[in-house]
């Protein structure tokens, strides 16, 4: 009976103790948030499980504001990340971080190549996402 008792009690708790954290993502509308949905299982996110679970304790999420152009015969992507309140979307424009990247191949389709390698640098080099998410904790306060 005990072991039964064990056996039940674990598969009740299970669900919880092997939840996977998940990052949440906003994506800033326009033509790009497709494609960024699209391919966002596809991004390496540095040290995922640390930022996830700061993430998760701010009540946060990453806001990604990104797009994708032909200008003057030139591809062109660029993005840039913020840390937002995951219900009310506040942010702030502290410690954010994007890049924008270039190609004399003029399409539409390395526009859209270049804005998510521009993400993924993004990504890469947020040196001050802890920052970021501090930052947005103290704006909370500072509205109360």
């Amino acid at each position: 009976m005990k072991k039964l008792l064990l056996a039940v009690l674990f598969c009740a708790l299970s669900p919880s103790v092997f939840a996977v954290c998940q990052i949440q993502m906003v994506y800033q509308r326009g033509p790009a948030e497709d494609l960024l949905k699209r391919h966002w299982n596809e991004f390496n996110v540095p040290d995922y499980d640390s930022m996830c679970l700061k993430l998760q304790r701010a009540n946060a999420a990453i806001e990604i504001a990104a797009d994708a152009k032909v200008l003057a015969g030139t591809s062109i992507g660029f993005a840039r990340l913020r840390v937002v309140d995951r219900s009310s979307g506040l942010g702030t424009i502290d410690y954010t971080n994007g890049h924008i990247r270039t190609d004399p191949y003029a399409s539409q389709d390395e526009a859209d190549k270049l804005m998510l390698l521009a993400v993924q640098d993004s990504l890469n080099d947020w040196t001050h996402f802890d920052g970021a998410v501090a930052s947005l904790v103290a704006a909370r306060k500072s509205l109360r």
